[in-house]
C-alpha cells in the first residue's frame, strides 16, 4: 500500500471511530414505538376496528375447531350414531352434511377474513409509512444547518427510507400478530375449559363390554370436568410462563437491534460517502483499498448482526423445545387420566388441538419479539429526528417582504457554531459595516478569516451569536419572514447544487410558474443555450447525480442562468470560479459581470479578476476582523495586508 493510501486508511479510521465515538456517547430518544405511532391509532380508528373484528373473527374460528370437534366425537361415540349404521334408515344424513357444511364454511370464512385482514393492515401499514417519511422529510428540511455539519448524509437516508419502512410494516404486523395470539391464546384456553367431559361408563354383561344404561335406557356418564380443569391450568401456568420469560429477553434483544441498527447507518453513511466521491477514488487508484475497506466494515456488520441471530434463535429454540415437550407431556397424562376414567378419549383429542392452538400464538409472539425490537430501535432512531429543533426562526407567520429596496447593515455581528462551547472562538468579533444598495463588495483574506461566514449568515444559514443584521436600512433579518426575504437573494457558491433532473429542472428550480421560454431565455443569457440545445434531448437531457455529465464551467453557466431567470436584488457569489480553470473562469466571469449589474452583489473572493471592478474590496485577518476597505487600484499601493496577498500572488 502507498504511503497515500496508508494516510488515507489511517484517516478515514480516525473518522469512523470519531464518529461511532460520538454515537455510542449519544443517548438514544426515549420515545417508544407504540408512543410515537399512538397519533395513528386514532387517526384511523375505523381501520384498527375493521381490522379488530377481522383479527376475533379468524382467531375465533381457530380456537373453535377444537369444541366443535368434541361436540361432533361426542355425539358420534353417544348419539344417535353410535346407534345406527350406515345402512340403517334412521342414519341422520342431512345431520352429517350440516356438519360437513359448517367445517368447510368456517375455513372458507376464516380466509376471506384473513384476506379482509391483510387489506385493511396493508393499507394502514403504508399510510403510516408515508405520512411518517413525509413527517421526517419536512422535519428534515426544517432543521438548521447546524444538524447537518456533523452527519452522515447515508445515517440520515437510513432513517428517513429504511426506518420509516420498518415503522410502517410493523405498525400493522406487529398489533395485528399480538392481537390475533391474544384471542387466539385466551380462546383456546377458555375452549379447553368448556370441553364437554362426560365419561362414559361401561359395564360387563355376559363377558362382555357395553356402555352401562339406567332405568330409563339412556347412557351413564361421570362428570370429568375437574379433570379437564386441572390439564388445562398446568398447560396455562406453562404457557404464561414462556410469556414471562419472553418478556424479560426483549429488552436485552431490542439493545441488540439497535446496536444493529446504528452499524447499518454507519455502514449506509460510509458507502454514500463513498460512492460521491468515486473520481477521487479513481483519480487516485484506490480502488483495491475501497474494496478491502468495504469488506471491512461489512464484518462487523455480521459479527452485530449474528449477535442479535444468536439471542433471537437461541429464545425460539427453547420455546418450541418447551411446547413440543408440553404437547408430548400433555398427551401422556391424558394417556393416564383416560386409563383410569378420568378423561374420555374424544376430549383428548380436542385437548390437544387446544394445545396446538395455543402453541402457534406463544410462538407468533416470541418471533415478534425480534420485528417489534426492530421497530423499537426505528422508533427511537426517528424520534431523535422529531426532536431535533431548528436554531432558526423561519418567522412563516410574519408578512412577507415585496422586494428589498434598501440597505443592508451588519451591527456588532459576533459568530462562532458552538454557541455554548466557551472556549471556541468567534469567527467574527465585531463586525459592523452597511452595505449600500446596488454596490458590490469583495472579502478577501485567508482561509479561515471569515469570508464564507459572511454569506452563511446573509442566506441564514445560521444566525449571529451577537449582534445584529438588518436589511431594508432598519428591519431585523431574524424578525423577517425568511422565505420572502430569500426569494430576492441569488447564491452561487463554489459548488454548484445540481438536482437530478433535466436542464428545464435545474434552471427553473425554486421560480414559481415558470415557462420553458423563460428557462431557455435565461440559458441564452448564460451563455449554455447552443451547449444544450447541441445534445440530442435538448433541455429535456437528464443531467445525472449531481450534474455528473457536465463540466465544471458547464455547472457554474447554468446556475448563473438560474440566476438569471430568479433576478434577485441581493447576489452572493462565494468563492463561484475557484474551481474554475483561467480560461474557463474568464468566459464565466463575463456572465457574472452582467448578471451583478443593478444589484447589490458580495463576493467572497480568492481570484484577482472576481475583485477588480467592484465598488469596495474589505480584507479580513483572522482575530481582528476588517483591517481594510478600499477599491482594487487603492489598496493595491497602501501597505497593508491586501498588498502583501497581492504580491505574494495569493489573488492570482
Amino acid at each position: 500500500m502507498s504511503t497515500t493510501t496508508a494516510q488515507a486508511s489511517t484517516n478515514s479510521q480516525e473518522e469512523t471511530l470519531a464518529a461511532n465515538t460520538r454515537e455510542k456517547d449519544k443517548k438514544p430518544s426515549k420515545m417508544g414505538f407504540f408512543k410515537l405511532l399512538s397519533i395513528y391509532y386514532k387517526q384511523y380508528w375505523f381501520r384498527w376496528l375493521l381490522l379488530i373484528i377481522f383479527v376475533m373473527v379468524t382467531a375465533g374460528i381457530t380456537v373453535a375447531l377444537p369444541k366443535l370437534t368434541n361436540i361432533v366425537m361426542t355425539e358420534l361415540q353417544t348419539g344417535i350414531f353410535a346407534r345406527t349404521s350406515l345402512s340403517d334408515p334412521a342414519m341422520p344424513w342431512m345431520t352429517l352434511i350440516y356438519w360437513a357444511i359448517g367445517f368447510a364454511s368456517s375455513f372458507i370464512v376464516s380466509g376471506i377474513f384473513l384476506y379482509l385482514q391483510n387489506w385493511v393492515g396493508g393499507s394502514i401499514s403504508r399510510k403510516i409509512e408515508i405520512d411518517i417519511r413525509l413527517k421526517v422529510l419536512n422535519k428534515l428540511i426544517d432543521l438548521d444547518m447546524n444538524y447537518y455539519h456533523d452527519k452522515k448524509m447515508g445515517d440520515i437516508l437510513t432513517r428517513l427510507i429504511s426506518d420509516t419502512q420498518i415503522l410502517g410494516d410493523q405498525a400493522y404486523q406487529v398489533p395485528q400478530n399480538f392481537l390475533n395470539a391474544f384471542f387466539t391464546f385466551f380462546g383456546a384456553i377458555a375452549i379447553m375449559f368448556t370441553l364437554d367431559n362426560r365419561i362414559l361408563q361401561y359395564t360387563e354383561l355376559d363377558g362382555k363390554i357395553i356402555p352401562q344404561l339406567d332405568e330409563n335406557g339412556n347412557y351413564v356418564f361421570k362428570n370429568g370436568a375437574g379433570t379437564v380443569a386441572e390439564l388445562s391450568g398446568i398447560i396455562l401456568g406453562i404457557s404464561f410462563g414462556i410469556l414471562l420469560l419472553t418478556a424479560f429477553c426483549f429488552t436485552f434483544i431490542r439493545r441488540l437491534m439497535y446496536k444493529q441498527r446504528q452499524v447499518v447507518s454507519n455502514v449506509n453513511g460510509d458507502v454514500n460517502d463513498r460512492l460521491n466521491t468515486i473520481r477521487l477514488i479513481k483519480a487516485s487508484g484506490t480502488s483495491q483499498y475501497e474494496k478491502k475497506r468495504f469488506t471491512d466494515i461489512h464484518k462487523n456488520y455480521y459479527k452485530v448482526s449474528m449477535q442479535a441471530i444468536r439471542a433471537q434463535s437461541l429464545l425460539i429454540a427453547f420455546v418450541i423445545t418447551t411446547l413440543t415437550s408440553m404437547n408430548t407431556i400433555a398427551l401422556i397424562v391424558g394417556i393416564v387420566f383416560v386409563n383410569q376414567q378420568k378423561l374420555d378419549a374424544t376430549v383428548m383429542l380436542s385437548i390437544s388441538m387446544s394445545i396446538n392452538s395455543l402453541i402457534f400464538p406463544i410462538i407468533q409472539v416470541v418471533r415478534l419479539l425480534g420485528n417489534l425490537a426492530q421497530a423499537s430501535t426505528s422508533s427511537m432512531r426517528v424520534a431523535d429526528i422529531f426532536e431535533q429543533t431548528s436554531k432558526i426562526d423561519v418567522n412563516e407567520d410574519r408578512q412577507g417582504l415585496t422586494d428589498i429596496s434598501g440597505n443592508i447593515v451588519f451591527e456588532n455581528v459576533y459568530f462562532k457554531y458552538d454557541n455554548d462551547d466557551e472556549k471556541e472562538r468567534y469567527i467574527l468579533e465585531n463586525f459592523n459595516f452597511k452595505f449600500v444598495q446596488g454596490k458590490s463588495y469583495a472579502f478577501v483574506g485567508e482561509t479561515g478569516v471569515g469570508k464564507s461566514t459572511i454569506a452563511k449568515l446573509l442566506l441564514r444559514y445560521y444566525d449571529p451569536s451577537k449582534g445584529t443584521i438588518y436589511v431594508n436600512n432598519d428591519k431585523n433579518l431574524k424578525e423577517i419572514n425568511l422565505k420572502s426575504y430569500l426569494d430576492h437573494v441569488g447564491y452561487v457558491e463554489q459548488e454548484p447544487q445540481l438536482l437530478y433532473g433535466t436542464f428545464y429542472d435545474n434552471i427553473g428550480y425554486g421560480v414559481v410558474d415558470v415557462s420553458k421560454a423563460e428557462i431557455e431565455e435565461a440559458a441564452k443569457k448564460a451563455e449554455l443555450y447552443d451547449f444544450i440545445s447541441s445534445l440530442p434531448e435538448g433541455f429535456e437531457t437528464i443531467l445525472g447525480e449531481r450534474g455528473f455529465i457536465l463540466s465544471g464551467g458547464q455547472k457554474q453557466r447554468l446556475v448563473i442562468a438560474r440566476m438569471f431567470l430568479r433576478n434577485p436584488e441581493i447576489l452572493i457569489l462565494d468563492e463561484a470560479t475557484s474551481a474554475l480553470d483561467n480560461i474557463v473562469e474568464k468566459e464565466i466571469q463575463v456572465e457574472l459581470d452582467k448578471l451583478m449589474k443593478g444589484r447589490t452583489t458580495i463576493i467572497i473572493a480568492h481570484r484577482l479578476s472576481t475583485i477588480k471592478n467592484v465598488d469596495q474590496i474589505l480584507v479580513l485577518e483572522k482575530g481582528k476582523g476588517v483591517c481594510q476597505t478600499g477599491t482594487f487600484e487603492e489598496l493595491k499601493k497602501v501597505d497593508g495586508r491586501f498588498k502583501k496577498l497581492y504580491e505574494a500572488g495569493l489573488m492570482n
